[in-house]
């Protein structure tokens, strides 16, 4: 129990610094764009920026689930967590719908001028890889943010949807660390690495303030007597398995 009581505490704690983490993170890069200074954030002359829509969007989200995490059961709180989650993925489908088919989007010269580019790149618009992550970050958030009890599947679908697009970050960032950015070279644009070490954050705090930690203790019996069964033994395997092939 002291264990248990310990790995909650630090869950919290966690879920709150990874809140912020978000909304400083997407302040810091709509700050490089409002003074002109957007070079700031692209960690490289060849990489590309945070867009400023996608900026914003991160510090929507970062607070919405910073206040939720904190102030779980004040409503005006869930109707803002809720409005955020929506506007998100309502901007994130639209994005997502022009990778397909172009058409101008109202925010796409927002702090920007078409001609801004990095080789055949438009910069200042957000990438459909972080559109489709936003969707599952927003998605996730929906489920708790409303404060009501929602059913298993719901929750595990939640965390399936914020485990699945911290997968997606932190594939990116770990292309980024070693050189060899995904995505380039074409006309797409690609997840930046501010993005992505946001969407890590965000996703990991989304998965700590759902008590994702307390979940797994209780499903693989840790710090009990009952022994472990093969089916945890097997996902346990296989687990390990996937994240080693994403580090190498």
């Amino acid at each position: 129990m002291r264990i248990r009581r310990a790995i909650d505490r630090i869950s919290h704690r966690g879920a709150e610094v990874a809140a912020i983490g978000t909304a400083g993170v997407g302040l810091f890069a709509l700050g490089t764009w409002v003074f002109g200074q957007w070079r700031f954030s692209t960690f490289g002359p060849e990489y590309v920026p945070m867009a400023p829509s996608t900026a914003v969007l991160f510090v929507l989200l970062g607070l919405a689930m910073g206040a939720c995490h904190r102030w779980p059961e004040v409503r005006s709180v869930r109707i803002i967590a809720v409005a955020s989650a929506i506007t998100t993925m309502v901007v994130s489908a639209l994005v997502a719908a022009q990778s397909w088919s172009y058409f101008p989007l109202p925010w796409d010269g927002w702090l920007t001028y078409p001609d801004l580019r990095t080789g055949a790149i438009p910069l200042g618009r957000m990438s459909p890889l972080t559109a489709a992550a936003f969707l599952l970050s927003a998605g996730s958030l929906l489920v708790r943010a409303p404060g009501r009890p929602v059913t298993r599947l719901l929750r595990w679908s939640a965390a399936i949807a914020a485990a699945t697009a911290l997968l997606v970050g932190l594939v990116i960032a770990l292309g980024y660390a070693s050189g060899t950015p995904l995505f380039y070279g074409g006309h797409a644009v690609p997840m930046a690495l501010l993005p992505a070490i946001a969407v890590v954050a965000l996703n990991l705090g989304l998965l700590l303030s759902a008590g994702a930690v307390s979940c797994l203790l209780d499903w693989f019996s840790l710090g009990l007597d009952s022994a472990v069964s093969e089916t945890q033994l097997r996902f346990v395997s296989r687990l390990l398995t996937i994240l080693a092939g994403l580090v190498v």
